[in-house]
């Protein structure tokens, strides 16, 4: 559900920029509050929603003829693909697009501006440690061969209602053998479905469930670093690699001032208050912090980045995510490996 507006004081339309986004509030805060100590005179009016809920109400917009926001910023990469192709983006020229890497940019309409590794996480206080699900092979050996242990204990997305984790999915279909298997494995523990990563991280720390697969690796890592318990696990068959995306709409009231905002999200001041305060991976390799390539040492077959293409338009397409989602419940529900 959308969260309410504003980290900064109300202000006139004319001077303010709507975002919508996927972005915690946490995450988002701090670079919302570095923004305007640059910018003053401009207020960001933010809006929380998750990307199944940003992606209906920008076509909603659309369809009834109203102004969209001004700056859209999911991690759905897909979704956000779908609506740049469908030509609803402005394209837009900025000098920090020397700075990037030439796939971090489409058309000059879709831009990434960090990078989100997907992770499992699990609690360590309460699984032992040759208990670790240190792949997707060997999650589906521990459901199958301690079924009653992770009985109701294993948390993960709902692709149904979210489009991350329908992103989530249809990447694990096209990387990983087992994919359906692990799903009917996951089916027969009574996994718990949610719409938010948080949800899950937040569970597997309380302790109220013992493994989180598929979730987003920055918030995991930023409540690991102050909660013992959680453990974060980078894959070791494959890791992916999502980039965060924005684009200014056509549509906003104030596309201008969208671009001076997304100017800073991808400047080296941006990306380094998206690593020092809000615990995310920079697009940028010219700030000082953590980064993909440091990550992907601790993987046994490294990152596996999801591009911006064409590509990943076929799944958004409606036939082909209800048969996806279709054979999703079935494996779920059949919960025979």
């Amino acid at each position: 559900m959308a969260q309410s507006p504003a980290t900064q004081p109300a202000a006139a339309e004319s001077d303010s920029v709507l975002v919508h986004g996927t972005l915690d509030r946490p995450a988002v805060e701090p670079i919302i509050a570095g923004f305007h100590a640059l910018h003053p005179e401009l207020r960001i009016r933010y809006h929380e929603l998750n990307s199944i809920e940003l992606y209906d109400a920008f076509l909603d917009a659309i369809d009834a003829q109203r102004p969209t926001p001004d700056l859209v910023m999911s991690s759905a990469i897909d979704l956000q693909m779908k609506l740049v192709n469908d030509g609803h983006a402005l394209a837009h020229s900025t000098r920090e697009a020397a700075q990037l890497p030439s796939w971090a940019i489409w058309r000059n309409e879709a831009f990434a501006f960090s990078l989100e590794p997907v992770v499992t996480v699990y609690n360590r206080t309460m699984l032992e440690p040759n208990l670790r699900p240190s792949s997707r092979y060997r999650l589906l050996d521990l459901l199958r061969a301690h079924a009653d242990r992770f009985a109701g204990k294993v948390g993960t997305y709902d692709p149904a209602v979210s489009g991350t984790g329908y992103l989530y999915l249809t990447q694990d279909i096209e990387q990983s053998p087992i994919v359906w298997e692990l799903t009917r494995a996951l089916g027969n523990a009574g996994v718990r479905l949610f719409s938010t990563s948080s949800g899950i991280i937040n569970a597997v720390a309380s302790g109220d469930l013992l493994v989180g697969y598929n979730v987003v690796g920055s918030y995991a890592f930023a409540l690991a670093a102050t909660n013992g318990a959680l453990e974060v696990v980078l894959p070791e068959d494959y890791t992916l690699v999502v980039p965060r995306t924005a684009f200014i709409a056509k549509r906003g009231r104030n596309p201008e001032f969208a671009g001076v905002f997304l100017n800073f999200l991808l400047s080296a001041r941006g990306q380094q208050i998206l690593v020092d305060r809000s615990a995310l991976l920079p697009i940028r390799t010219d700030v000082e912090g953590p980064s993909m390539i440091e990550l992907s040492r601790k993987t046994f077959r490294g990152a596996r980045p999801v591009r911006m293409s064409p590509g990943l338009l076929v799944y958004v397409d409606s036939i082909k995510r209800e048969k996806v989602l279709r054979r999703w419940r079935d494996a779920i529900r059949s919960g025979v490996p």
